[in-house]
């Protein structure tokens, strides 16, 4: 049998099918549902879901279904990205000492690349 890719499971259906219906009714499922569906990220569902009526435990699973699933996965080049911007940032004293410094900073990136590998 075939196996089916994890990201193209209905998350949020097998999350709100076992709950119980005295927990949460079938329409605040299907509320609940449509929030997770419309949401791009978990940041997004994250708003929508905070003043939803529905137990944390619920609003937990389905955030983190989101987050694992359609969140974006920063590449490497996001992260030096990232990086620069927070140089960028620094205070000129900081980052001074670090040109002066080339070996401290080359093995920065050293240790960057590595992770990411």
């Amino acid at each position: 049998m075939a196996q089916i890719d994890d990201r193209l499971r209905d998350h949020a259906h097998l999350i709100l099918k076992d709950v119980p219906d005295d927990v949460m009714s079938l329409d605040s499922k299907a509320d609940a549902w449509d929030l997770w569906h419309q949401s791009r990220d978990s940041k997004e569902l994250v708003q929508r879901l905070q003043n939803f009526n529905a137990p944390e435990s619920v609003k937990t699973d389905l955030w983190n279904a989101k987050r694992q699933f359609s969140d974006p996965v920063p590449t490497p080049m996001d992260r030096v990205e990232q990086a620069l911007h927070r140089m960028a940032s620094m205070e000129p004293q900081v980052l001074e000492s670090m040109e002066r410094l080339p070996n401290v900073l080359k093995s920065l990136m050293e240790n960057l690349q590595s992770s990411v590998e």
